[in-house]
This record gives C-alpha cells, sequence and structure tokens, in this order.
C-alpha cells in the first residue's frame, strides 16, 4: 500500500492535480527510509532513487 499511496502522488504531481495528503505522507515515508537505509535521494518528479552525487548532476548542481 506505501508504494500505491508514493506512486499515486508522483502521478498526480505529474498530472498537475491536487495531491492527496494521505499519498503525499507515503511518499515522505518512502523518501526517508529509503534515504536511511541506503542513503539514496529521490529524483525530483519521479519515484526513482539514486545517490545523492547523481541526482545533483541531474539537477544541475553542485553538493556543498
Amino acid at each position: 500500500m506505501v508504494i500505491k499511496h508514493a506512486t499515486a502522488a508522483i502521478l498526480s504531481y505529474k498530472r498537475g492535480t491536487p495531491i492527496n495528503t494521505v499519498d503525499q505522507q507515503y511518499l515522505d515515508l518512502v523518501d526517508a527510509t529509503i534515504e536511511e537505509l541506503y542513503g539514496y535521494k529521490r529524483v525530483p518528479k519521479q519515484l526513482y532513487y539514486a545517490p545523492p552525487e547523481a541526482i545533483a548532476h541531474i539537477a544541475g548542481e553542485r553538493l556543498k
């Protein structure tokens, strides 16, 4: 159920519709769990996780 709600939050964001608060809470939970276990962060606007260095590269930013 957690992945279902996280996916629904991403799809709502992509569609430009309001994100359900429960879906957002589960997305936040998945983000925190993946970061705590593996140190990975979510790629913006996607349900895909990568190391922080790769995320910074994707976003065009440098880590400080």
